[in-house]
């Protein structure tokens, strides 16, 4: 006999999405030499026209597309062409390469003396043969709920604050790219590796399993830095950024008003508008570098919600507001834990939600300062049943804005805010400008009905000089 749990409330002050799928793979590596005698003319290699039609576009796209998914083969010139790194493979860096010229036919290859593009912004429906590890980036954003959402101040005063670890933890993963030493050390444990090397897998693994992007849906991470043209950056690291964290770098004119424009229509643009801040550039000499991730996200339910009209909604200090309630009525696996119970629903194209009620008298920071209960619901890692479920929540839309400098220390993070002792040597000569981060920022919207969900986040990271920069040689 079926239990039957009466209307699971949720009360969340934080969403998390998890990806729950497991993706279809996009590598494929082919014999790129000829075979010894063959007859097969070898045409003058044009990177990117892989038709042959003398243009670069969005024909070569799909060529490629159809190649990487195995619908079509290329033949041994095509493969040559399609080839642009040149590492005897075909995968997703040459399809960004091809991208890019077509998008931006000026940007240079990350081989060239400039600090200069790789990565698209966004990866059009790239996956994957196998599931990702994603533990290193589950602990972190157990670990940081407390330090963000209960600790921290949400400047735009929110009762139900919300924020994206993804975002988060792929900002700070650039970061302590740029970092050596301690400095980097303590930037690489507080986000849960254990060290640089399985930073940089866990975060190539996310970003080419969350990225897709159709008409009904999307899941776009976007990397990007922003680099004072007054100083020396070291081109070796910022390649590296571009092929494993997909980093589109700038190296911009930081006295020019219409720098810090850029930087804000970059992230409108890449939050499909959902986010427009006013970036500003305090100090045009000190000012050396801002590292940027944004995430947006939008899908439908795999089964949408019916709409119910205003109810009240009981608030955690016991007063009550009228809500637009949604509701469904479903046979699904309820999970129970230590003070709580959990309900997960689905979207389609393989994300949930985790929706938390905490046991009657429980409050839910509580639940989420406890980092070993939230890294259970996060991995569902929790006693489950079989119920018929009543389920009534309110449609909601909310945003917020930290300031995660805090948040950080707490985490651990220590010497890169130290003028002192930070070591930002990985990136640029930390003698010369004493490099440290002045500040880290997060802005978050999130929008749920009947429908579905949308929502976006961007987090950046500022680096600053305790001197101005020696005037750089002519080049």
């Amino acid at each position: 006999m079926k239990k039957e749990l009466k209307k699971i409330v949720t009360m969340t002050a934080a969403l998390v999405l998890t990806c729950g799928c497991i993706v279809s793979g996009l590598r494929r590596t082919p014999e790129l030499s000829f075979a010894e005698g063959s007859n097969t003319e070898q045409t003058e290699k044009v990177t990117g026209d892989i038709n042959g039609d003398g243009a670069v576009n969005a024909a070569d796209i799909l060529k490629m597309l159809q190649y990487l998914y195995g619908v079509s083969e290329l033949d041994e010139n095509e493969t040559l062409i399609a080839d642009g790194n040149s590492d005897s493979e075909i995968d997703v860096a040459d399809f960004i390469l091809l991208k890019n010229k077509i998008t931006d036919p000026d940007a240079l290859s990350p081989d060239d003396p400039f600090y200069g593009a790789l990565a698209a912004p966004d990866l059009k429906n790239i996956r994957r043969e196998s599931g990702v590890d994603a533990m290193d980036y589950m602990n972190f954003s157990a670990a940081s709920a407390e330090a963000v959402l209960v600790d921290s101040e949400d400047e735009n005063g929110a009762e139900n604050p919300v924020y994206s670890p993804l975002s988060y933890y792929m900002a700070l993963s650039m970061t302590a790219e740029c970092a050596a030493g301690n400095t980097r050390d303590e930037i690489v444990k507080a986000l849960g590796s254990e060290d640089i090397e399985k930073l940089r897998e866990s975060n190539e693994a996310l970003f080419r399993c969350v990225n897709f992007e159709y008409d009904a849906a999307n899941c776009i991470l976007s990397n990007s830095l922003w680099l004072n043209n007054k100083y020396d950056f070291k081109q070796d690291t910022l390649n590296l950024l571009a092929k494993d964290y997909y980093a589109v770098s700038f190296a911009k004119d930081f006295g020019n008003k219409q720098t810090a424009n850029e930087i804000s229509d970059w992230i409108s643009k890449n939050t499909k508008g959902k986010l427009n801040p006013e970036i500003k550039i305090d100090d045009p000499e000190l000012d050396v570098m801002k590292i940027l991730n944004t995430v947006t996200f939008k899908a439908p339910w795999d089964e949408a919600f019916k709409s119910s009209g205003k109810e009240v909604f009981h608030k955690r200090d016991g007063s009550e507001v009228a809500c637009d309630f949604l509701k469904e009525q479903t046979n699904g696996a309820v999970g129970s834990g230590d003070n709580y119970k959990v309900f997960c629903k689905s979207y389609d194209y393989g994300f949930r939600m985790n929706f938390v009620l905490p046991d009657e008298g429980v409050d839910i920071n509580d639940i989420i300062s406890d980092s070993d209960k939230l890294a259970a619901i996060y991995t569902g890692d929790y006693e489950a049943e079989e119920y018929e479920v009543d389920f009534s929540m309110p449609q909601f839309e909310v945003s917020s804005k930290f300031d995660l400098k805090g948040s950080a220390q707490k985490l651990g993070i220590s010497d890169a805010f130290n003028s002192g002792k930070a070591d930002f040597s990985s990136l640029t000569d930390n003698e010369k400008s004493g490099a440290y981060i002045d500040a880290i920022t997060q802005e978050a919207v999130l929008k749920t009905d009947k429908d579905g969900s949308e929502g976006a986040a961007y987090t950046i990271v500022e680096i600053k000089a305790s001197a101005s920069p020696m005037p750089l040689p002519n080049k």
